[in-house]
């Protein structure tokens, strides 16, 4: 069992209100305003157990950036190759037939991840 802490509670609760999938070190920081001595390896070890645990997922970006996301409703993501933002995306038939595929060859997926440009750096491109 998990030792509850002000920290690891703090942690969690920043990531699960974090819409933008932030990365250890961004949430590090929101953690550290409401809680100022946690570490940055506190957090990394706590974001570590709470995918090992199923109360997060990790997204890696296309450049190998690591992002989480504390919303475990049934959801997709769309990841700017650009930026290195992630978005929630609706759940479609066609990510629900991929979930499928794979849990028939014995794996256990959580997540569909489409990459390609956002709509900002599309913009930003144009100009």
């Amino acid at each position: 069992m998990q030792c509850r802490s002000k920290k690891r509670e703090a942690i969690y609760d920043a990531l699960v209100k974090s819409c933008d999938h932030p990365t250890a070190c961004e949430l590090y920081l929101r953690v550290m305003e409401r809680v100022p001595g946690v570490s940055i390896s506190t957090v990394y070890r706590n974001l570590s157990e709470f995918c090992a645990e199923g109360k997060a997922i990790m997204i890696v970006t296309s450049g190998g950036e690591e992002r989480f996301d504390g919303n475990l409703c049934a959801h997709d993501h769309f990841i700017c190759r650009l930026c290195g933002k992630a978005f929630d995306e609706e759940r479609t038939d066609m990510g629900n037939a991929v979930l499928r595929k794979m849990e028939k060859k014995g794996r256990r997926p959580e997540t569909v991840s489409v990459f390609g440009v956002c709509e900002n750096c599309i913009g930003n491109d144009a100009m």
